[in-house]
């Protein structure tokens, strides 16, 4: 298996035989140059795992079947274009990169993350070689026309010979050249490679342990954002993107990948939505796959698109997001159905849901999302005095992961009084509720293993409570923690908020119950 999941070869050397011209005692300059990068690639890439470099070794492509050579091709994740007009002019050659240029195995589309999956390796005359590329009209692709690719040979500006540059023997310059120009078309392989793995690794639900993903401890989440799923040719920028997210903590929806089918992954998106703050939307020249069940046939990427944009103008609290574009992008190359994606992007006529976009350098994405991540999470209490806060539940809830993670972060601004109420009569019990409920500023209550009822009962004691204190009202909210897949709690009290903690805790979720507490003035007593 090669270092690529999913592919037999990681690159494919294609060449005409006629180019592999002695250089260094037995070896032809391809043969030299195979060696060369299998070497180099080797040191580059982490894993102990074999790279698989394949060259054709018999005197003519025509000693292997058409079919089978095809196929080597489309299993390869990288194709290496040994270019000269002899190259250009060979049918067999021509049909190497076209094979590649159509072939999408494991989905991957010709260029990933702004880079061609096939690289141009010129060992003659340029000029002549665009000229070719140019006269192929269609039967070229015109990527790899616009690609300049990387020399290794000189030219004599008297004789039009050309030179190719062979691996030093000594110090002079010509050998050095082709050393520099091994090391950095091993780097951009390399570098293509490992992108990819880590595209498949993701499909999986593999993450590379030399790439680990942050983990934000739940007291250290400032908010939770919304980052869309990409095309392939961005997941790199995007696995990145969310390590970065993650050490400025940032929880970042969704957690795994979205479903195939189009009514599953809408539920999912919409979910994440509600639970986020802001979005973030990356975008490339490449539509995106298409979800079964999809009569629209749209994208994923478009979906997701279409969705925030319907939860910012549908929310009454300001919902931001944010879209890169790579100014890369040529236009009149992109497929209809991603003009018109960038296109209605770019027109939102409206201006309270209107998207951030940014192009160029995704630093400055980074650096508007860091801004709002920087917001403070609620308004600043008018009074900076302490709160007293009584949590309580059953004692199951008191003592859970989750209520700790919650009285964690509740106590580095506030005195925390936790204690747990059952169903027992018992009048020391009682008096002691009471009275914490009496003396506090604001009330938290567990619902986790409890049963409904006994939380509604519970709920409706302490929204009598709230409605007899003097003054300020009780700031009160019942905690629904996990698991996940419980239904709503369905409680609507105006003077008793609701928390949803199923996923897990998120502070941002407590931004209603903090606001109503730093309203609080002195502990309120009961008439």
């Amino acid at each position: 298996m090669a270092y690529v999941t999913g592919f037999e070869h990681d690159v494919f050397i294609s060449f005409t035989h006629d180019d592999n011209q002695l250089v260094i005692g037995p070896d032809g300059w391809i043969t030299l140059f195979e060696r060369v990068l299998t070497g180099l690639l080797r040191q580059r890439l982490p894993e102990k795992r074999e790279i698989k470099v394949f060259r054709d070794p018999q005197l003519s492509s025509n000693d292997l079947l058409g079919n089978t050579l095809d196929s080597v091709v489309a299993q390869s994740a990288v194709l290496a274009c040994v270019m000269s007009p002899r190259y250009l002019k060979a049918d067999w050659c021509r049909r190497e990169l076209s094979t590649f240029w159509q072939s999408r195995r494991q989905g991957f589309e010709p260029k990933l993350g702004g880079r061609l999956r096939a690289f141009k390796v010129l060992i003659q005359d340029a000029e002549t070689i665009r000229a070719i590329e140019e006269s192929l009209g269609e039967n070229y692709p015109p990527e790899m026309r616009e690609t300049l690719g990387q020399s290794f040979f000189e030219s004599s500006p008297l004789s039009k010979e050309f030179t190719q540059w062979a691996w030093p023997r000594g110090l002079e310059d010509r050998d050095q050249r082709f050393s520099v120009q091994m090391e950095r078309l091993a780097n951009d392989i390399a570098s293509t490679l490992e992108s990819m793995r880590r595209v498949v690794d993701r499909r999986v639900g593999k993450l590379r342990d030399d790439f680990p993903a942050p983990v934000v401890p739940p007291h250290k989440i400032l908010c939770t954002a919304y980052l869309a799923d990409v095309t392939d040719d961005l997941e790199d920028d995007r696995y990145k993107l969310k390590q970065e997210m993650e050490r400025q903590g940032v929880r970042v929806l969704p957690e795994d990948s979205l479903p195939n089918r189009r009514d599953e992954a809408e539920k999912e998106i919409r979910r994440c939505l509600v639970e986020s703050q802001f979005a973030v939307h990356l975008f490339s020249e490449n539509y995106g796959r298409k979800l079964r069940g999809d009569e629209e046939q749209c994208s994923l990427p478009h979906l997701q698109y279409l969705l925030s944009r319907e939860h910012a103008t549908s929310v009454k609290t300001k919902f931001e997001r944010f879209a890169w574009i790579p100014d890369t992008i040529v236009r009149n190359l992109l497929a209809p159905a991603q003009l018109d994606l960038l296109k209605e992007l770019e027109n939102e006529e409206d201006k309270d849901a209107r998207i951030d976009i940014q192009t160029g350098s995704m630093q400055r994405l980074k650096e508007s999302i860091l801004m709002r991540v920087r917001k403070p999470i609620r308004p600043a209490a008018p009074n900076s005095k302490r709160r007293l806060i009584y949590v309580t539940g059953q004692p199951s809830d008191t003592n859970s992961k989750d209520t700790t993670t919650l009285i964690g972060f509740l106590k580095k601004e506030h005195d925390v009084n936790v204690s747990p109420t059952t169903d027992e009569d018992q009048p020391r019990q009682k008096a002691r509720h009471e009275r914490n409920c009496q003396m506090s500023d604001g009330l938290v209550l567990l619902y986790g293993v409890a049963e409904p009822d006994w939380v509604q009962d519970q709920a409706l004691d302490i929204r009598a409570l709230s409605e007899r204190r003097r003054e300020k009202p009780l700031a009160a909210a019942v905690y629904q923690g996990p698991p996940a897949d419980r239904e709503e709690l369905p409680i609507y009290f105006e003077n008793v908020l609701v928390v949803d903690g199923r996923k897990g805790f998120d502070p941002q979720k407590l931004e209603g119950f903090l606001e109503r507490l730093a309203q609080s003035n002195e502990p309120s007593v009961v008439s």
